[in-house]
């Protein structure tokens, strides 16, 4: 397998960062640091993440049932700390 080995990479202008159109691969045990961030688009998979700070998700999408809203969560949920909720609670 080949290996590169540089500093910086940034698009052909120079100012914004490369279209990666067939994804990238982080092997188990990296991960990606900056003060950047990441920009998903598209039906985006993610099979497990660590986020170490606060997750904000922007998108305002009222929910209606369990298949709808701005965050839709398959499996179980466990919550270590207090919930605030800051809108109805239909259960």
């Amino acid at each position: 397998m080949s290996e590169i080995r540089v500093n910086t990479i940034v698009a052909a202008e120079g100012t914004s960062a490369p279209n990666l159109p067939y994804g990238v691969s982080v092997p188990t045990g990296m991960g990606i640091t900056g003060a950047g961030g990441i920009n998903v688009s598209g039906a985006a998979t993610v099979a497990a993440g660590t986020f170490s700070g606060a997750v904000n998700i922007d998108d305002t999408t009222d929910s209606t049932s369990s298949t709808s809203g701005a965050l839709i969560v398959d499996g179980g949920l466990g919550v270590a700390k207090n919930v605030y909720i800051g809108a109805g609670l239909s259960i």
